[in-house]
């Protein structure tokens, strides 16, 4: 960061293009050094949540097996999978080696957002938007979570830099290239084309005479309407789009906020203020820039805001999926448009200013992440570890919602859910939630705790309470008996509602016991 802004700083005060290309490739690798610190150091430290849960039950999976339970579990095409396939079974299937995908992909978005800046305007810009991507606290947090996230805002903006290389040289070599990235982004999210459909709009109107352009366009549409089958077979098979049971303005309006200084604790009208006022400065230098600088960051805010309205059209036709993480493809481009104007030669001591503001901004909203654990995914781990091994026979867990029980298996030794049928325990843990509520999330992780669970072992014969234990926002209540009580998931559940509502995992002891199902 330092070396960005005195960079930027020397060039402004000469009145002239200072930065040589080894000086800007000096700052560009240290950038990408200090994003791999703030991704990398801290990569295991926080607990696999639920959807990061998932992935480690399916990479842990033959091929064949993963990828016929994709369809049935999952809402995102398989390409992330199978690369976290392959890395875990040579790197092992720890927190912080799931999440070394993602982490390495947003930190490699640091010199390919610099290629794309450059490219559109000059290399004072490149690091400028290069630093801001190092720092963004929305790709930190992606960075470390073992989703398709940030290898999806990998190849969008791998296509990107293709794709402002083609509108001034559509050679064949680069439209091939563009084509070959935008697949693999569609192969990760289904969202890559918001990003991808304006940039073939855009190359068709500018080359609708080279044959060429025409057949990249194609290739990556027929790829995209051979994923449209496995969309539909995802959401045939239960998997319910809960985010359209949730008012649009809540979700679509804390994202630009969201998108520049993450989620740090504070109100969302005040990171609304910040964000609005980023851009209005923006928009103010942006008068001052040249036409290069300008021409940047209009390239940038075109391929954001389509990104975003296009999702946003669906929506209001009935095929709502508009969430934050979602429209992470808008991300870079959306940098990339603040980043031209504020290290435009004209925005003076101002721009510098602004960006030294983004820039601390955002190391703080991570550092405050890092610090406090009620901006942290829930702390499976730590349940985990209190729960310990528990007596001598098998253990009932009974937790709320079925999904929290998914990363909480993670950490437990064979243990999978109570089959319907039932099984002898003489154990019972009630896993409850010790907070309240949590005044602030990111993007919905941290939110999803378990609530308080009334527990009915007391009314179950044989059960006596054993005691409780409070970590953290967590307590993990015990029941004992003294010998084994033939038990079902319904006796178990809190609210009478069944395991469709909370769940009952169940825990062997012996080693090696395979879990029921």
């Amino acid at each position: 960061m330092y070396l960005a802004v005195f960079g930027l700083q020397n060039a402004i005060d000469g009145g002239a293009l200072s930065w040589r290309a080894n000086r800007a490739w000096v700052a560009v690798a240290a950038l990408t050094a200090a994003a791999a610190a703030l991704r990398f150091v801290t990569l295991g430290h926080q607990s696999l949540w639920y959807d990061e849960g998932s992935t480690a039950y399916l990479v842990g999976l033959s091929p064949g097996r993963m990828l016929g339970a994709i369809p049935q579990s999952e809402s995102t095409p398989p390409l992330f999978f199978l690369v976290t396939w392959v890395w875990v079974h040579v790197f092992g299937h720890g927190d912080a080696a799931l999440r070394a995908i993602p982490a390495l992909a947003t930190t490699a978005l640091v010199p390919v957002t610099f290629g794309v800046a450059r490219r559109l305007a000059d290399a004072r810009v490149g690091v400028a938007a290069a630093a801001l991507v190092a720092v963004n606290p929305m790709l930190v947090w992606y960075g470390q979570e073992a989703r398709a996230y940030a290898l999806l805002a990998l190849f969008s903006a791998g296509a990107l830099w293709c794709f402002v290389v083609a509108l001034e040289t559509p050679s064949r070599n680069v439209l091939a290239g563009w084509a070959l990235i935008s697949m693999l982004a569609l192969a990760t999210h289904y969202f890559a084309v918001f990003a991808w459909l304006p940039e073939a709009v855009w190359l068709l109107a500018r080359h609708r005479r080279l044959a060429a352009t025409w057949l990249a366009s194609a290739a990556v549409a027929v790829v995209g309407l051979g994923l449209v089958a496995l969309a539909a077979a995802q959401q045939g098979h239960g998997n319910p789009n809960w985010i359209g049971s949730i008012a649009l303005g809540p979700r679509l309006g804390p994202a630009w906020g969201q998108f520049l200084f993450g989620f740090p604790g504070v109100s969302q009208l005040l990171l609304g203020l910040g964000a609005l006022t980023a851009t209005l400065l923006a928009c103010a230098l942006a008068l001052r820039a040249t036409d290069a600088e300008r021409h940047a960051a209009a390239v940038g805010a075109t391929i954001a805001l389509a990104a975003v309205a296009l999702p946003l059209v669906l929506a209001i036709v009935g095929l709502d999926y508009v969430l934050a993480r979602n429209l992470i493809v808008a991300v870079v481009p959306l940098l990339i448009a603040l980043a031209a104007p504020l290290a435009s030669r004209g925005a003076g001591r101002l721009g510098i200013g602004a960006l030294t503001v983004l820039l601390v901004a955002g190391v703080a909203s991570s550092v405050a992440v890092f610090t406090n654990a009620r901006l942290q995914r829930p702390a499976w781990r730590t349940v985990a570890a209190q729960l310990g091994a528990g007596i001598a026979g098998p253990r009932a867990i009974v937790i709320d919602r079925y999904h929290f029980a998914l990363p909480l298996g993670h950490y437990l030794t064979n243990t999978w859910w109570m089959p319907a049928r039932g099984a002898r325990v003489e154990e019972v843990d009630v896993i409850s939630s010790t907070w309240p509520a949590r005044t602030a999330c990111w993007w919905g992780a941290a939110c999803n705790i378990p609530r308080s669970i009334p527990p009915r072992a007391l009314g179950v014969p044989g059960f006596q309470l054993a005691g409780a234990t409070v970590d953290g926002e967590f307590t993990i209540t015990r029941f004992r008996a003294t010998a084994p009580v033939a038990l079902n998931p319904d006796e178990l559940v809190g609210d009478g509602r069944g395991v469709t509502r909370n769940a009952v995992l169940l825990q062997p002891t012996k080693v090696g016991t395979p879990p029921p199902h």
